[in-house]
């Protein structure tokens, strides 16, 4: 945690004693101070924040409108303070603290509006997060959630549990796993908590350009769908932006549900060797869920996942290889089941790939041909013919060569490129384009303002190509993953279906 230390000076006095002589013998010299002692630690300043959601700086320690100032009246309020400013407190008095601001302004605010401590932490969510009442998992609260993007102050904590701040002198548990740290993160969560009070005074003034100074200074951010989200909830319109969510990672694929209604993806890299780039994608990594109409997305699981596929409406599936941290094998989750945890279907190494098949069972790839397994029985299927070369692949598709081939007469598409009348494309690479198609007429979109994230297969060294965009089943949505400000992070987007 980052301290302010306040530097104090160390003096000392050397009392002197007369000898019993009738000259007073001189003064010894007074002895240089040690190095030990030249370097005692400076008094801890405790870290401080505005905790209400507004406070008013006031000249004096009083809430009447003018104060005097000599022979004068002048206004005692000076500025207004906003939830998670960070300050400086310099003198106290009963109900009231004296305060500086980061750009050196100073007055005073009443005690209730402040959170501080010497071991206090700022940090925020990534998604909404269970309320305890107590550090016990039986003391699951009835009371809503905190929201994603909340800015909040741990003031006590244990192994599991955190005691936060959230709202003024208001303070509840949650589990710390769910906990964000990352400064940029904790900036965002700032400007979420300033945002949600213009909206609840019904004052839009400013709100866009708050969501402009966080995408300019933290563009890689992966909070900044949540403010997205608040500035311009469902984003929308024909054809209008109505999800977005910032990840990082070298291999995210996409699948729509069967009834259209969620959304799943992921946040993995197929080796997490090089700090450099896989550093920000732990933070973000697992598998997630967006379900239609929801702001935020669900994150099903925080271990790195591939190929996330649904079995049924209801139901993901999805794979981890042991070239990556995180358990091995194929691995379930309960959609219906908010909060469970996912199950573990098969226990198996190098399970480098999963696919719906049509008959509902789930497909994977683990190093020696495909097999199918049934995702509610875990009953598996002997392996597939693999193919002893290209041309023999070519004649028989019931053979396959590698986990890059998919055996395409037995997947179920999750990613359509045609629905009806409306049909998908790329262009030069990167633009998607949505064409409407009416009698003998034909009405497109391109989405210029999203390029596709360029995906590789052996994290760049391996082929380079976008990954595709998807059509929901029932037409009236299309979702892609788009180019980040940086070659590792990217963006997952649905908009409109609607040319």
């Amino acid at each position: 945690m980052t301290r302010s230390p306040l530097l104090i000076a160390l003096s000392a006095l050397f009392l002197l004693s007369a000898c019993p002589k009738k000259e007073a013998a001189p003064a010894p010299a007074a002895e240089a101070p040690t190095e030990v002692e030249a370097e005692l630690p400076a008094e801890v300043q405790p870290d401080t924040w505005i905790a209400a959601r507004v406070s008013g700086l006031r000249r004096q320690p009083s809430t009447d409108k003018k104060v005097s100032e000599g022979e004068k009246q002048v206004n005692n309020w000076v500025t207004s303070l906003y939830r998670g400013e960070k300050i400086k407190v310099t003198d106290s008095k009963p109900e009231w603290q004296q305060i500086e601001t980061l750009d050196g302004q100073t007055g005073w605010v009443p005690t209730a509006d402040t959170v501080g401590g010497v071991d206090f932490q700022a940090v925020t969510l990534a998604e909404e997060a269970k309320r305890f009442d107590r550090p016990s998992l039986v003391a699951v609260s009835k009371r809503d959630p905190l929201p994603a993007g909340s800015f909040l102050v741990i003031v006590d904590r244990n192994a599991d549990f955190a005691e936060v701040n959230y709202l003024g002198s208001y303070t509840t548990w949650i589990s710390a796993s769910a906990l964000v740290d990352r400064e940029d993160a904790v900036e965002v969560a700032r400007m979420i908590e300033r945002v949600r009070w213009l909206k609840e005074r019904k004052d839009g003034e400013g709100i866009e350009d708050i969501l402009e100074v966080a995408t300019e200074h933290m563009g890689e951010e992966p909070l900044l769908a949540v403010l997205r989200e608040e500035v311009s909830p469902g984003a929308g319109g024909e054809g209008g932006l109505v999800f977005s969510l910032s990840l990082h990672g070298s291999t995210p694929t996409l699948a729509w549900a069967p009834d259209s209604k969620r959304l799943a993806f992921n946040s993995a890299f197929q080796a997490f060797d090089d700090a450099a780039e896989t550093g920000p994608a732990k933070s973000s990594a697992g598998v997630y869920v967006w379900e239609v109409g929801e702001k935020a997305a669900a994150r099903v699981s925080r271990e790195p996942g591939y190929h996330p596929s649904f079995t049924d409406a209801t139901t993901l599936a999805w794979s981890n290889s042991g070239y990556d941290w995180g358990q091995d094998g194929i691995f379930t989750a309960d959609l219906k089941a908010k909060g469970a945890a996912p199950k573990r279907l098969l226990e198996v190494e190098w399970v480098s790939r999963v696919a719906p098949a049509k008959d509902r069972d789930l497909l994977y790839h683990a190093g020696s041909g495909w097999r199918a397994i049934n995702p509610k029985t875990g009953t598996m299927s002997a392996a597939f013919p693999q193919c002893e070369s290209a041309d023999e692949h070519d004649f028989d598709p019931a053979c396959e060569q590698g986990a890059w081939d998919l055996p395409h007469h037995l997947v179920a598409d999750q990613c359509l490129k045609e629905v009806t009348n409306l049909s998908l494309r790329v262009l030069d690479g990167k633009v998607v384009e949505l064409t409407e198609t009416a009698d003998d007429s034909e009405k497109s979109r391109r989405f210029d303002e999203k390029p596709l994230y360029i995906f590789k297969h052996d994290y760049k060294e391996g082929a380079a190509g976008p990954v595709g965009p998807c059509l929901s089943p029932d037409g009236t949505k299309v979702a892609w993953v788009a180019a980040g400000p940086a070659q590792s992070s990217y963006e997952v987007v649905v908009f409109s279906a609607r040319p």
